[in-house]
Order: C-alpha cells, then sequence, then structure tokens
C-alpha cells in the first residue's frame, strides 16, 4: 500500500516531467491551495492552469528530488512535509501572479510545501519559498506593483 510520502514523491516526479493529468489525479477537485508568490487557489483546474503558467515562464524549473533536502509525515501520515531545492530560468517578462521575473536570470530556492491529504489525493497544500518572499517584498517597497499580492 503506498503511503503518502510514496504520493508526494510521484507527485513531485510527474510536475518535474509535466504530466499535468498525472498531477491532477493527486489533486482533490476542490483543492486549496496557497503558494506565497501568487495567493490562494481553488480548485484542481485552477491549481494547474497556474503551475502550467508557472512553467511556461520557467520552462527549465526543476525539483531537485534525489535527495530531498527534507521529506516526512505526520505520525497518522495524514499530512506531509517537504523541503526541496528548486532551480530555474526565467524566459518571460512576468504577468500577475507569477514570482518576481528577470529575465534570463537563474534561481536556485528552497521551497517548503505541506500537504493534507484524503484518501490518496491532495486536499490543502501549502507552499512557501521565503527568498521569494522577501523579493516581492523588496519589490513592494521600491514602489513596483505585483498583481498577484
Amino acid at each position: 500500500m503506498k503511503s503518502n510520502i510514496d504520493r508526494m514523491r510521484e507527485f513531485d516526479r510527474a510536475w518535474n516531467e509535466r504530466r499535468w493529468g498525472d498531477v491532477g489525479n493527486l489533486l482533490s477537485e476542490k483543492l486549496a491551495a496557497h503558494v506565497d508568490w501568487r495567493g490562494d487557489t481553488v480548485g484542481r483546474d485552477a491549481y494547474l492552469e497556474a503551475e502550467r503558467a508557472f512553467c511556461d515562464a520557467y520552462p527549465d524549473v526543476r525539483l531537485h528530488l534525489e535527495p530531498y533536502v527534507s521529506i516526512f509525515a505526520s505520525a497518522d501520515g495524514r499530512r506531509t512535509a517537504s523541503i526541496v531545492r528548486v532551480t530555474g530560468t526565467c524566459r518571460s517578462a512576468g504577468q500577475p501572479g507569477g514570482p518576481p521575473r528577470t529575465v534570463g536570470r537563474p534561481f536556485d530556492v528552497r521551497v517548503s510545501v505541506v500537504c493534507a491529504w484524503t484518501n490518496g489525493i491532495v486536499a490543502e497544500q501549502y507552499r512557501s519559498s521565503g527568498a521569494i518572499a522577501a523579493l516581492l517584498a523588496i519589490r513592494h517597497a521600491a514602489g513596483e506593483r505585483h498583481e498577484g499580492r
């Protein structure tokens, strides 16, 4: 029987390979997700649309899974948490709801993800990268408008 950690690894591999159907199969239709650089997303379809747009802007973005920085589950297995290294390069000029973009600039950040699982699918997801949140704050303080916040 698969554990939710196994499912989390499966989710991340599918995300890296842009197998959006497989990613969607691991998400609740009523998914509630919070990503610190784009805010709240409700629903599987909206989440997948936002992920596709992110990957279009950062086509070489990759989750470094071997090894994870850290991955573990709650004692009852209903929640998973992971910290993963994420690298990529911005290829387009920004869009509302995305992280700050400087075309041609690579990034290398650590992202933490906490998921609540129900019947083998993600019902809630919280994703955060302190580095991206800090960049948004700096841009906002400098007078730049960011639509997604």
